[in-house]
Formats: C-alpha cells, structure tokens, sequence
C-alpha cells in the first residue's frame, strides 16, 4: 500500500470485513499520506445477501445516494451503508 499510494493519485481501501480488524492490522505500518487515503466499508450482512444473489449470470443495477449504496442484483434490492474511515 505504502508504494502504491506514492505512484497514484488517489489511493482507497474498499473492505468488506469488520473496519476495526483492518484499521488494527494497518497500524503502525509505514504508509505513504495514509492520513489522506480513506478505508470504506460495507456492512457485513449487505455482502453476505449480494454474495447470495450471485447467479452465473447476473443483472445488476448499482446506485449511490447520500452515503447509501443501493444494488439491485437478479431481481433482489438490497441497501447498505457507506462508511468511511481514515487510516491514520
């Protein structure tokens, strides 16, 4: 992460997994403008429907409205939060 955040422009982390854990195993790691690159996480319960919805063959319809994620995916609408965290 430390020489990716250095080579692009912007730099995210998109988890799926409990933030806490995440920002816990990054810590005090050597991070390049780690202050600066946010960690966003979905809640788990969102991520474990979706993965239940995925079909060999999908249909998906993916919209974001005031931090809102909403998906439709093979006739199911599902909804989560976005929450945003920093790592340092």
């Amino acid at each position: 992460m430390h020489r990716g955040s250095k080579r692009a422009e912007r730099v995210a982390v998109y988890t799926h997994r409990d933030p806490v854990k995440v920002l816990a195993q990054l810590s005090g790691k050597r991070i390049h403008h780690a202050a600066d690159i946010p960690l966003v996480s979905f809640d788990r319960a969102f991520v474990e429907a979706a993965a239940a919805a995925l079909e060999r063959r999908n249909t998906a319809t993916v919209s974001v409205t005031e931090r809102q994620l909403y998906l439709e995916l093979n006739g199911s609408s599902l909804s989560t939060p976005i929450t945003d965290q920093h790592l340092a």
